[in-house]
């Protein structure tokens, strides 16, 4: 493990659609540089893992053990271990940070997205890799279109 890095540095994963996570793990914890794009929804789901976060930019409305709040730039959060909470980001997206305690193995294997010349080059999910939800899903929606004039994976 490298003491020194820069977030900068970090390949992302992609923990859901919409949701890309740059992680440092140590020994007992992991931080997670999470950015949702605009309107994601992260689905209810619990996991053993302890987490405090804070907003670094836009805005994100987080339920957690059923109590909604919408949380902006320099707002925190805390988690216990199995609780259930979901998060929706507002309509700028949002960037958090997220210490997880123990550490996120479950992050280690989710597949990371490549960098070609600069741009995320998105690389399929496998389903048996994504965090489990609390509930059933609904079903998922058809993937995106690329808005005109941007090239894949910059819709």
């Amino acid at each position: 493990m490298a003491v020194y890095g820069a977030v900068s540095q970090l390949q992302p994963s992609r923990i859901w659609e919409g949701v890309l996570a740059r992680a440092v793990h140590a020994d007992r914890v992991t931080i997670g540089f999470v950015d949702i794009d605009p309107g994601v929804q992260v689905p209810l789901h619990q996991h053993e893992n302890e987490q405090v976060g804070f907003v670094l930019r836009g805005s994100v409305t987080m339920v957690i053990g059923g109590q909604s709040r919408e949380l902006r730039v320099g707002e925190t959060y805390q988690i216990a271990s199995q609780v259930p909470h979901s998060a929706k980001a507002g309509p700028d997206g949002v960037s958090v940070v997220d210490v997880f305690a123990p550490v996120r193995e479950d992050w280690k294997g989710v597949p990371l997205v490549e960098l070609a010349d600069g741009v995320l080059k998105l690389t399929p999910m496998r389903k048996e890799r994504e965090p489990k939800a609390e509930k059933p899903e609904k079903p998922e929606k058809p993937p995106k279109e690329p808005v005109a004039g941007k090239g894949k994976g910059e819709s």
